[in-house]
């Protein structure tokens, strides 16, 4: 499944927009012109992105295909903003909690969002600027 995304890094302002992939793809076959990321999900959550990388092979979340290169530092790593994507995340949970019927079910809802709360309660005030999510 693609979807546009724009992440927008933790340290200063700089966006980065692309092709969202829910799956990994290989780097053989994309086109020219076109450059292939990986998102990374934090270690709370494997619905939660936490950087950019040339390669994640732990914490494996999305690929992100860009029309432009991405400038690394050398640790091959841009940890993005997570606020929104956080906020989000909240919004959608209460309505499956209320949906499903099935108990197990609705107990990793709301497992799921005690663990997004936390991560929100953590963030520091400078980091909550944005990331758009389009859908």
């Amino acid at each position: 499944m693609k979807n546009l995304e724009t992440f927008t890094g933790l340290k200063g302002s700089q966006t980065y927009t692309g092709e969202y992939y829910a799956e990994r793809i290989d780097r053989n076959t994309i086109p020219d012109g076109k450059y292939l990321y990986f998102i990374r999900h934090t270690p709370q959550s494997r619905m939660v992105p936490e950087a950019i990388t040339k390669d994640a092979t732990l914490n494996f979340m999305a690929s992100f295909v860009t029309d432009k290169e991405i400038e690394f530092s050398e640790n091959n790593t841009i940890l993005i903003n997570n606020y929104e994507w956080l906020k989000y995340e909240l919004e959608m949970i209460d309505p499956l909690i209320s949906k499903t019927t099935d108990e197990k079910e609705k107990e990793y809802y709301k497992a799921y969002k005690l663990t997004l709360q936390h991560m929100l309660e953590k963030m520091p005030e400078k980091e909550t600027k944005q990331i758009k999510r389009k859908r």
